[in-house]
């Protein structure tokens, strides 16, 4: 926490710190110290949720999002996967490097010794083995594992780790595609690639234009001031709460009414998009 906030403070004499570069300083800094040593740790469901809880408010906090976000849309605005993701891909890679050493090295025999015992008693005991085997069977994986120890052929740390990294980007694609069914207001993020989002690039080339950046983000995650997304909890519930009253043409004032469409804004538009076509 304390390094986060320093992150924070790093802007806050020029309208705050740029997403952009909160989000290399985050990685950097605050992920090593919060996700040190979890390799052999055996970090509880309590603990785990605990992580997850500080990750969701840093990723909103970077991006000035209200704390309503979707978790889901705030992380694919800047590429992010939850902690768990994170936290797993560690321990797979870990106790696959240590499998991979030579039969003389302690530490592969004491992990072999472990899973043989695991496998031949059936039993869910603890330990950092242990949950070892529950994430290779949680991400199909488990087949490369016993492969190896039966009959010692293996792939490559490069390979095993590309595998785990696919497996857990589709769990997490999974959970998010079924938030996207879920949420109305997350009906603009349908077709949004995941990684850094285009809106924090124009705002690190052009840090006069942060202010105008943060809106466009809220926006998207479906939580701007536009009369699309306020008008939804407005009771009793009527389409004219959803109509633009800039232009009162009869349109709703959805983002794309917003940025393309509505005549009101004809000079602010033109002049913030000559300035998007330059990044």
């Amino acid at each position: 926490r304390n390094s986060f906030s320093a992150i924070l403070s790093l802007g806050k004499n020029i309208g705050g710190t740029n997403p952009a570069v909160a989000n290399k300083l985050y990685w950097s800094t605050v992920i090593p110290s919060m996700l040190y040593g979890v390799q052999v740790l055996c970090l509880s469901e309590a603990a785990l949720d605990s992580l997850e809880q500080e990750h969701r408010s840093f990723g909103k906090r970077i991006q000035c999002l209200p704390a309503t976000t979707s978790t889901h849309a705030a992380y694919r605005l800047l590429g992010w996967k939850s902690v768990r993701a994170y936290h797993d891909i560690i321990v797979l890679n870990f106790f696959y490097k240590t499998l991979l050493m030579h039969c003389s090295c302690i530490f592969k025999r004491l992990v072999l010794f472990r899973i043989v015992h695991l496998r031949i008693s059936q039993s869910q005991l603890g330990g950092p083995t242990s949950y070892f085997i529950h994430l290779c069977n949680k991400y199909n994986v488990i087949e490369y594992v016993t492969t190896l120890i039966d009959t010692g052929r293996s792939v490559t740390i490069d390979q095993w780790t590309e595998m785990c990294k696919l497996a857990i980007k589709k769990r997490e694609d999974f959970f998010y595609a079924i938030e996207l069914g879920m949420c109305e207001k997350l009906s603009n993020m349908y077709n949004l690639r995941p990684g850094l989002h285009q809106w924090w690039k124009v705002a690190k080339a052009h840090p006069q234009s942060l202010q105008a950046c943060r809106f466009m983000a809220k926006c998207l995650v479906g939580e701007g001031p536009l009369a699309w997304n306020t008008g939804r909890h407005v009771k009793p519930r009527s389409i004219q709460n959803q109509m633009c009253t800039v232009c009162n043409n009869g349109g709703f004032e959805t983002i794309k009414h917003f940025l393309f469409e509505c005549p009101a804004l004809c000079k602010t538009r033109q002049s913030f998009l000559d300035t998007l076509k330059r990044v």
